[in-house]
C-alpha cells in the first residue's frame, strides 16, 4: 500500500440492488390497496383490479413471503461493498497532508528497523508495548517533528505493523511487512 492514496468505500452495489427491492416493495404495496379495496365493496374492487377478483383475494400469504424474502435479501447484501482510489495532485495546499504522510512513512520505517535490529540482537520479536513506549519517547525527545502525527496515530502504525506480522504467520500474505517510500 502506498501512502499517497486515499480510499473510500462506496456502497454502490447496495445502492443498486435497493432500487429492484424499492419497486418490488412498491407493487406489494399496490396489491395490498387492491386487497383493501375488495373488502371495501365490489365496485371500487372492480376499478383497482385487473379483472382477476379471484387472484386478488389470495395474495396475503404469498405478500408475506414475499416481504421476509426481500428482508432476508437486503440483510445478506449489507457486506458488499465497492472501494475506489483517488490520487491527489501536487499543490501548494497540501503540504500539510503530504508532511503528515512523510512523518508516518518515516515512523513506519523506523519501527521496522527497530523490530528487525531487535529481532536480531535477542531472537526474540519486540513486544509491541516497548516499540509503542519507545516511539513516544523518541515523538517527545529528540524526533519533535513526529509531533505533526497525534500519538493514536502513532499507535494506530504499530497496530497495522503488528497486524502485517500475524497476517504473514499466518499464511494470509506472502512477505512480511517492509519498508515503504517517503515520496
Amino acid at each position: 500500500m502506498s501512502f499517497s492514496r486515499l480510499e473510500l468505500d462506496v456502497d454502490f452495489e447496495i445502492g443498486r440492488r435497493w432500487q429492484s427491492e424499492k419497486f418490488a416493495l412498491r407493487d406489494w404495496y399496490e396489491r395490498k390497496r387492491i386487497r383493501q379495496a375488495c373488502r371495501e365493496g365490489p365496485a371500487k374492487a372492480h376499478r383497482f383490479s385487473r379483472g382477476n377478483q379471484a387472484g386478488v383475494a389470495m395474495l396475503g400469504f404469498f405478500d408475506l413471503i414475499f416481504v421476509l424474502l426481500v428482508f432476508v435479501r437486503t440483510l445478506f447484501l449489507a457486506s458488499v461493498r465497492q472501494s475506489f482510489q483517488f490520487k491527489l495532485f501536487g499543490c501548494k495546499r497540501l503540504r500539510h497532508l503530504h508532511r503528515t504522510i512523510d512523518v508516518s512513512a518515516e515512523i513506519w520505517n523506523h519501527a521496522i528497523a527497530l523490530h528487525r535490529r531487535y529481532y536480531r540482537l535477542f531472537k526474540k520479536t519486540l513486544p509491541k508495548a516497548k516499540l509503542q513506549a519507545h516511539l513516544a519517547k523518541l515523538r517527545n525527545g529528540n524526533k519533535s517533528h513526529w509531533k505533526v502525527l497525534g500519538s493514536q496515530s502513532v499507535q494506530a502504525i504499530t497496530d497495522r505493523l503488528y497486524l502485517g506480522w500475524e497476517a504473514f504467520f499466518r499464511g494470509d500474505i506472502k512477505r512480511p511487512p517492509t519498508f515503504r517510500k517517503r515520496r
